[in-house]
């Protein structure tokens, strides 16, 4: 279950109080797309090729006992 909206940027949650917490969420995050390949790094976008852009949507879960799960 979701409850209440997260931060609306990434700048945004760096900058919040609990700026640790999404720190640790985001590198969890990025590292279950790496490992699951999600996304390749690229210096340049190859000729015929466009890029997708994306963007974070944050926000809190709650376990059923009403503690925050994520």
């Amino acid at each position: 279950m979701m409850i209440g909206q997260g931060p609306k940027t990434y700048r945004a949650a760096l900058d919040a109080e609990c700026a640790e917490q999404w720190k640790e969420a985001i590198g969890k995050e990025m590292a279950s797309m790496e490992s699951h390949e999600v996304f390749t790094f690229v210096d340049k976008v190859p000729k015929g090729a466009s890029m997708i852009r994306s963007h974070w949507v944050m926000g809190r879960k709650l376990m059923a006992n009403g503690t925050i799960d994520k």
